[in-house]
This record gives C-alpha cells, sequence and structure tokens, in this order.
C-alpha cells in the first residue's frame, strides 16, 4: 500500500503497469565479449579477378558462357579471398571438376581459379609474349598443357627429347606469365582487384597439370622470382630438373608437396 496524493492509507495514488524487462540502449557498451561479436559487422574482403587477366585467359569471349569455357572462379566461402588456389587438369580433361572439388574444400579465406589448357589462345595479337595456348590434342581428344607424345607414331615422347623439353618450357612460360599478372606489386594489397602476392598463391596440378605446377616452380628459381605459397602435385611432377642451378641470389623455392601411387611412372 501506497499513501495517496491526499494522505489517506490503504489507496493506490497510481496504478502499476508491466513495462517489461528493462534493457541497455543502443548506446550502452556490450556488457559481454559475446554480445560485441554478434553486434560486429562480418568481415568481406572479396578479390574480382583483374580485367586485363579475363581478356587474357578468354580474349576472344563475348558471353558468360565463353568464359566458363576457359576458366572459373570462385571466392572463397567466407567471402575472404586472402589467397588464391589455381588448379590444373589432366590430359585431355576438363577444369570443372576442379571447379567442384574446390567448392567442395571449402578451405578458409582462399578463393579459387580452375583453369582449362585452351585457355590464353589468341594467335591473332602480337605484342611480344607468346599466346598462341597451350596443347590441342588430335582427333578432338580435347587440350592438354603440353606434348607428351609424338602424333605422327602415337607414342610417347621421351622425356628427354627437345619435344617434350621446350613444349613444357614454354607451358611454364605461359603459366608463369598469368601467375605474373595475377600478382599484386609490392606490398600485400587491400584493393577488391589488386591481386595476390606470390607467397599467398597456391599451385594444384593432377598428372600433366602436376607436371606443368612443379615446372612452373622451378622456371621461378631460374628466373629469380619470389617463390608461390606451394605447389600440389598429384600423380605428376617436373621431368625437366637437369637445368636447375643452386640458389645463389638467396631466393627461395616454392614448396612442394609430391604424391604418387606405386603405379605411376617414375
Amino acid at each position: 500500500q501506497v499513501s495517496s496524493s491526499n494522505g489517506k492509507e490503504g489507496e493506490e495514488a497510481s496504478t502499476w503497469q508491466t513495462v517489461g524487462p528493462i534493457t541497455a540502449s543502443n548506446n550502452d557498451d556490450c556488457n559481454t565479449e559475446s554480445n560485441c561479436q554478434q553486434e560486429a559487422p562480418k568481415r568481406q574482403y572479396t578479390k574480382a579477378l583483374p580485367l586485363h587477366v579475363k581478356h587474357l585467359l578468354a580474349p576472344h569471349a563475348t558471353i558468360k558462357s565463353h568464359r566458363k569455357s576457359k576458366y572459373l572462379y570462385r571466392h572463397s566461402h567466407d567471402k575472404i579471398d586472402t589467397n588464391l588456389l589455381v588448379f590444373l587438369h589432366g590430359a585431355g580433361d576438363s577444369h570443372t571438376i576442379y571447379h567442384a572439388l574446390g567448392r567442395k574444400l571449402s578451405i578458409p579465406q582462399c578463393a579459387t581459379l580452375s583453369l582449362h589448357a585452351s585457355c590464353m589462345n589468341d594467335s591473332n595479337e602480337r605484342d611480344g609474349r607468346d599466346k598462341c595456348g597451350f596443347e590441342a590434342l588430335p582427333f578432338g581428344l580435347g587440350w592438354s598443357w603440353f606434348q607428351e607424345m609424338d602424333y605422327n607414331t602415337g607414342l610417347p615422347l621421351n622425356k628427354t627429347s627437345s619435344c617434350y623439353k621446350s613444349s613444357l618450357e614454354r607451358a611454364a612460360t605461359q603459366l608463369d606469365n598469368l601467375l605474373d599478372d595475377l600478382t599484386s606489386i609490392g606490398e600485400e594489397d587491400d584493393s577488391s582487384s589488386g591481386g595476390w602476392i606470390p607467397e599467398r598463391i597456391f599451385l594444384f596440378g593432377f598428372s600433366a597439370g602436376a607436371c606443368l605446377a612443379m615446372q612452373t616452380c622451378a622456371h621461378r628459381i631460374q628466373k629469380t622470382k619470389r617463390p608461390l605459397g606451394g605447389a600440389m602435385c598429384i600423380a605428376g611432377g617436373a621431368r625437366i630438373v637437369d637445368n636447375v642451378t643452386d640458389n645463389e641470389d638467396g631466393i627461395d623455392a616454392t614448396p612442394v608437396l609430391l604424391v604418387v601411387g606405386e603405379k605411376d611412372q617414375k
């Protein structure tokens, strides 16, 4: 009981109303760490492929489906594209299954770029850089990264033959040029299309793609370039290693993981 305004006992001066629980205003500080984390906006750091890289990969593409037949790019599932994983398929294979693999892996803070060996095919342009693509297989069997067989006899090329070596070295130069275009200049770039520093670019190659990945790593040592973040070579590896000399310039080599089976050719 409370006293009314005229002082009489037993009468309520006013009617009590339920107003619900008392809550902090929006201007109040977070009382707990969990509340602060819930209110904090999610950080997003997506990178788009630079336009000149898109043109390099698919120079004659006029619609989106044309570009998809040459390459497939996917942002990281957490929208933080700090790293880039480049997929290289095997001879006569497709890049689409590796695009699906990247989605299945869902590696945190890692965008994926799945390349088809028919990309970078532009024999009409001449600006001092080889842009005639990689290797088209005979009889409509698809594409590969370099020549592995004699198309006249149908026999595999000897790994020490000049034709094999020159074809693989040319492919490594092509891929290395693409990596240069994907690389940001100087310190780590926070822009949405600034590229990636070399140490945050990784290669994943299967069979012929694995040979190209490892050969590209060796090529970067020869050119005294900064190492990549790493290379994963499945059922394949470099064939031209006799011309890689000791590292006298202090350039670190790219870490390589080589995964092969008992029946893989040595």
